[in-house]
Formats: C-alpha cells, sequence, structure tokens
C-alpha cells in the first residue's frame, strides 16, 4: 500500500509544482513598494527567533540522529564534546542565517527599486518549479532498463566465444611437494 500511495503523492505533488511553475511563468507579479514593519525591539525578535529553535521539532531530531555518530567516550568528556559541537553548530548557523538576513535586505531594495526583476525572478522561480516537477515524474515513469543501470545492476554478461576458458582448480591428492606446500 504505502509504494502505491508514494507514487499517487508524487505525481500529485509533482503536477501541482507544474501548475504552480506555469502560473508564475506567465505572471507580472511586480512588488512596487513595501509598507513599513511594525517596530519591535531587539530582545523581542531575538527571543520569538530562540522560541522557533527551541521548539523546532527537526532541529532536536537532527541533533539526536547526528550528534552520537561523533561522540565517542575515547575522544574525551561527553559534554565537552557536545559543547563543541553546539558551538559549532551555532557558528555556522549564524554565519548562514545572518548572510541570508542580509541578502534578503537588500533583495528587497532591489526588488522595490526594479519592477522587472521582481517579474524575472519569478520567472525564474516558476521555471525551478517545472523543472523539479518534469524530474520527479520522469523518476516515476522511467523505463525500466534506467533503473537497473542506476541501482548498480547489470544484466549478466554471455561469455564471448573468444574468451579463454577458465580453468578448473585442481584436486589435492593430500600430498605435500618437497617445498611443503
Amino acid at each position: 500500500l504505502v509504494p502505491v500511495l508514494s507514487k499517487a503523492m508524487l505525481i500529485a505533488g509533482s503536477l501541482y509544482m507544474l501548475w504552480i511553475g506555469f502560473s508564475l511563468l506567465r505572471s507580472t507579479i511586480e512588488v512596487r513598494s513595501v509598507g513599513a514593519a511594525a517596530r519591535r525591539s531587539s530582545s523581542t525578535i531575538f527571543l520569538q527567533g530562540l522560541l522557533t529553535c527551541i521548539l523546532n521539532p527537526k532541529a532536536w531530531l537532527f541533533v539526536l540522529a547526528v550528534f552520537p555518530q561523533f561522540m565517542k567516550p575515547e575522544y574525551g568528556p561527553i559534554g565537552l564534546q557536545a559543547l563543541v559541537m553546539g558551538t559549532m553548530t551555532v557558528t555556522v548557523q549564524m554565519v548562514v542565517y545572518g548572510a541570508l538576513a542580509l541578502a534578503a535586505g537588500k533583495s528587497r531594495e532591489a526588488l522595490t527599486g526594479h519592477p522587472a526583476a521582481t517579474v524575472l525572478v519569478g520567472r525564474a522561480a516558476g521555471a525551478l518549479l517545472m523543472a523539479a516537477a518534469a524530474f520527479a515524474l520522469w523518476e516515476v515513469f522511467r523505463p525500466a532498463r534506467f533503473r537497473s543501470r542506476q541501482a548498480g545492476v547489470s544484466a549478466p554478461r554471455s561469455r564471448s566465444a573468444h574468451a579463454p576458458a577458465r580453468r578448473a582448480p585442481r584436486a589435492s591428492t593430500g600430498r605435500r611437494d618437497p617445498a611443503g606446500r
């Protein structure tokens, strides 16, 4: 039942992505201006982000699935290892999400100042969605000959008439030769 449902869901999701992508390709969305957001204090913004991270079950599942593989008693105290890995994770996330925040701020200015750029971004997103949907549909309906190659299964080879015959192992007589072999 699960493989059948999986295939049906993949087809339905791909068709939906095709529809969204086609709609974006045809659209002429323009962002002329963005109204000012209500001002909030930095502590309120930080607290909201912290609560979002702490209450995110995917983050906890990631930590529980990945961290134990790298923490071993022979590497030192487990608590220290967890602290180092946690610090590394927080640092990388600060760099990545900080760069995304800066890029979002700059792109907001670029998109509101150039309506044609907004249309171009929307159409590029539509084309990407359509390409991803087409790839997903290809995975569902691709011919069997491509599946066996990808899975590393090859068809059995027939031996050529010109290939040398394999020698059968010699039967042991139970005697050893003078060299002790």
